[in-house]
């Protein structure tokens, strides 16, 4: 299981930053920034696009992606047609597309940093080398690092909005506390930028907009740190990232209520196992809070989600079951369209069919791990 690295070894920050730069040198025209909307990628997307504005790249164009599973076919038609000389995939199994990287490859460079787990991805499906790079600390270093991490040394400053943007796609992460980058700043400091991180955070949840960068916009138009701007709710951009975090936040609160109110039926669960219904895609944050609820379980929380059923996975602090490995065994009883992540956090994807026959064999593997840690005769619970 990888550990957590604090920072992206400086070698490969090196290579990465040796790539970009000679990439730009053949053309600073058609450069794409492709990143997962969760607030790590909004974060590392930032620090990256500052880094190409440094080398002299005035146009860029972002492509942010919600939900990995279902919306890299809809990114492949638009990218190749705009034939981008450089392609940055941030935060992204981009590599686990083979075919689509080979035809981009065909006229653009291509960078990938992910940290999530690979799976059983194998470097032979990629691209040549000559036109790629691919960058994971869970496959060079034995441990994960978030994108803002990298992204942060890559565009290598230290100003104090630098620092915030740092510490906000930490927090997302559940990587600000005991980093050891913000030991001078104040917990008043870090609270106002927790909110804001909430706000950025939020916003991939509802919008299924690639071409709209509500977040991304809100910290490029920043022009001094967080800390110094005394009424942030005047800002037009942070008010539409609010109101949608309340929104989340709202329709979120709910859900949590009434599986709360089902889960006391169930007083010893070897699991959580529960469906949702919502147009916004709240199963990740449902199951993160719920594991907090459930500290010895695994919590899983799923949803129809455009044409395929969508489960979003966590582990309790005092559970040590390996979700990444308990997908790998799911797979082999059940044709998934995705799966992967982290050990402590993953997801899958399946059609109405597969997926049922991955949640039956996910029960039944739960329940034997809870046999064996508790020796419970209780079945665990779940809402079809």
């Amino acid at each position: 299981m990888p550990d957590r690295v604090w920072l992206v070894d400086e070698q490969l920050v090196k290579e990465a930053r040796k790539f970009i730069e000679e990439a730009i040198l053949v053309s600073k025209e058609r450069l794409e920034i492709v990143y997962h909307g969760d607030g790590d990628g909004c974060c590392s997307a930032y620090f990256t696009g500052k880094f190409l504005n440094k080398l002299g790249v005035k146009e860029i164009s972002y492509r942010w992606v919600s939900t990995a599973d279902f919306d890299f076919k809809c990114l492949e038609r638009p990218m190749l047609k705009n034939k981008p000389n450089l392609a940055i995939f941030l935060d992204l199994p981009i590599y686990t597309r083979a075919d689509f990287l080979r035809t981009l490859r065909r006229k653009a460079k291509i960078f990938i940093y992910d940290h999530h787990e690979p799976g059983r991805f194998a470097g032979s499906n990629l691209p040549d080398r000559s036109r790629f790079l691919y960058i994971n600390p869970v496959v060079h270093q034995n441990g994960s690092t978030p994108a803002t991490t990298f992204a942060w040394q890559l565009n290598n400053e230290d100003d104090l909005l630098s620092k915030e943007v740092l510490f906000m796609g930490l927090y997302t992460e559940s990587w600000a506390e005991g980093a050891p980058f913000f030991e001078n700043m104040d917990q008043s400091h870090k609270v106002k930028l927790k909110e804001v991180a909430r706000a950025i955070h939020s916003s991939f949840l509802v919008q299924d907009m690639s071409k709209t960068h509500y977040a991304l916009n809100f910290l490029f138009n920043l022009d001094k740190p967080l800390l110094e701007i005394e009424d942030l709710e005047e800002n037009r951009q942070y008010q539409i990232l609010k109101n949608i975090y309340k929104l989340v936040q709202n329709e979120k609160e709910w859900l949590l209520h009434l599986i709360m109110q089902d889960m006391k039926k169930m007083p010893q669960p070897r699991y959580v196992l529960k469906r949702i219904d919502s147009r916004l895609r709240l199963s990740g944050i449902i199951a993160s809070e719920l594991r907090w609820r459930y500290p010895e379980l695994v919590v899983g929380v799923w949803q129809r989600w455009k044409d395929f059923y969508y489960c979003e996975l966590r582990r309790g602090r005092e559970c040590n079951v390996n979700l990444v490995d308990l997908i790998e065994e799911i797979k082999k009883e059940a044709t998934l369209k995705t799966g992967g992540g982290h050990p402590e956090a993953a997801a899958f994807t399946a059609d109405e069919q597969n997926f049922q026959k991955a949640v039956q064999k996910m029960k039944e593997m739960l329940k034997e791990y809870m046999r064996t840690r508790r020796g419970l005769q209780k079945d665990g619970t779940t809402s079809q």
